[in-house]
C-alpha cells in the first residue's frame, strides 16, 4: 500500500525554540522580519541576551511525500518440509519528497529547503520479522532514520560521523520474545537496543535514547 501525499498549508502558525528563532532572523534577506523581534539584545555590543517565547506567525509550508506500508505472512513449514511456524513480515515507513518553509508571510518568495534538516530525514521506516511456532513467538523490530543535518554543529573530528555536518543514518534494533504456558499465564522478555545505539549528538531521543541497550522481563496473567 503506498499513499502520495501533496499538502501546503498557507498562515501557519508555529511554536519556535531560540536557535531556529536566530537562525530565520540572520537567513531572511532583511533583518526587517518578524523573527528578528523575537530576539533582544545589548544595546551597547549588540549580543543575544533573550527570546521571546511562544506562537509565530510563518508564511506557509508545502510538503510532499509518500507513506508505504507492506506486509507478507507466510508458513514455513513447505520450507523445511516440516513442522517450524509461521513468519510475518512487514515494513512501514516515509519517504519525504519536499519539505518547503515560507517563514515570512510578508517575503512569499524567500523559501527555505528544510528537507533533510533536523528532525525531517528524507527516509523514516520501521521494519517487523515475527517468527511464531505454537505457543512461542519471536520477533524483531527495527527503525531507520536517514542522515540529516546536524542541529547547531558546524564542525567535529568524530570518526562516528562521515560527514561532520550530518548525523549518520540511524538503524536501532529491538528484540523480544514470548512464550504462553496457558491461556492464563505467558512469560515474556527482550532486548531493546540490541547494538547499544547512541542518540544523535543533540538529542536526547532520536534514533535512540539515553539509556542505550537494556534488558525486560515480565508476566502476564489472566484471572
Amino acid at each position: 500500500i503506498a499513499d502520495f501525499y501533496d499538502i501546503e498549508i498557507t498562515g501557519a502558525i508555529d511554536d519556535l525554540d531560540a536557535f531556529d528563532i536566530a537562525s530565520n532572523c540572520v537567513d531572511l534577506p532583511s533583518l526587517d522580519n518578524p523573527f528578528c523581534e523575537q530576539i533582544f539584545r545589548d544595546p551597547v555590543n549588540g549580543n543575544i541576551t533573550g527570546f521571546t517565547s511562544g506562537q509565530i506567525n510563518l508564511g506557509a509550508f508545502a510538503v510532499q511525500g509518500v507513506d508505504f506500508s507492506v506486509f507478507y505472512d507466510f508458513s514455513l513449514d513447505s520450507l523445511f518440509n516440516a513442522a517450524a511456524g509461521d513468519l510475518s513480515l512487514g515494513a512501514v515507513g516515509t519517504r519525504f519528497l519536499q519539505f518547503d518553509e515560507t517563514p515570512d508571510p510578508l517575503q512569499p518568495d524567500d523559501i527555505i529547503d528544510e528537507l533533510g534538516t533536523f528532525n525531517d530525514p528524507r527516509w523514516i521506516v520501521n521494519f517487523s520479522a515475527d517468527w511464531i511456532y505454537g505457543d512461542f513467538s519471536l520477533g524483531w523490530n527495527g527503525r531507520f532514520e536517514s542522515t540529516q543535518l546536524l542541529p547547531d554543529v558546524t564542525n567535529t573530528s568524530s570518526p562516528d560521523f562521515s560527514d561532520p555536518f550530518e548525523t549518520g543514518s540511524g538503524f536501532v534494533h529491538d528484540v523480544s520474545a514470548d512464550y504462553a504456558f496457558s491461556e492464563q499465564f505467558e512469560v515474556y522478555g527482550g532486548v531493546n537496543n540490541v547494538l547499544d545505539r547512541d542518540p544523535f549528538v543533540g538529542t536526547l531521543s532520536r534514533p535512540a535514547g539515553p539509556r542505550g541497550r537494556f534488558f525486560f522481563l515480565g508476566v502476564r496473567g489472566n484471572f
